[in-house]
């Protein structure tokens, strides 16, 4: 057999632009839901005989589709500098992974505040679990997550110096989902169309 073959499905886990395409796919059906969230469902609810509530619905629904759009973005900043050999050294493919920091960091892109890493987080949570199903697989991921949110939390003063965790956490809403995105898929263009070695 030659060993330059490659399947259909070899050549699209390395395909920036396949990756690309699912991304914006996900990111125009995020905003879709996003913008159904501001309007009355009410004759959807009465046909279907819904007794949820379906800003809540919507609003689970767009998370899981931001979440998928920012690891598919994500991904195809990886494939691209896989591609132009402008990427860590070493670097062949994309993991497979929903970790969103470790795969930001594998893209190289620029570094997000502890905002944006909050949203990236809980995408992740929400790719892993949250989007999908009622809890964890173990309560020790969840409990490794709430370490790993609390890290981000701003310790804060108050009275007689005793610093404290904020809780309040960046929203996970179109305005930042739609940033962060924009961020990745910048830097993908700006490495697809550079000329590299």
């Amino acid at each position: 057999m030659n060993e330059t073959f490659q399947s259909i499905h070899e050549m699209r886990r390395k395909a920036p632009l396949h990756f690309e395409a699912k991304a914006e796919n996900a990111h125009f059906t995020a905003f879709v839901l996003w913008s159904l969230i501001q309007t009355d469902l009410n004759n959807f609810k009465s046909e279907l005989g819904y007794s949820g509530t379906p800003g809540v619905a919507l609003g689970e629904s767009f998370g899981r589709e931001a979440s998928l759009a920012l690891e598919l973005i994500i991904k195809a900043v990886i494939a691209a500098r896989i591609e132009k050999n402008c990427g860590k050294l070493g670097q062949k493919s994309v993991r497979a992974t929903h970790d969103l920091l470790h795969l930001w960091n594998d893209a190289e892109l620029p570094k997000l505040s502890k905002n944006d890493q909050f949203i990236l987080l809980r995408a992740k949570q929400i790719l892993f679990w949250a989007g999908r199903y009622a809890a964890p697989l173990h309560d020790k991921n969840f409990e490794m997550e709430q370490e790993q949110f609390n890290n981000l939390r701003k310790p804060q003063l108050t009275e007689g110096q005793l610093k404290v965790r904020v809780m309040q956490d960046s929203k996970f809403d179109w305005e930042n989902f739609h940033r962060i995105y924009c961020i990745a898929n910048d830097s993908l263009w700006t490495i697809l169309s550079a000329n590299h070695a």
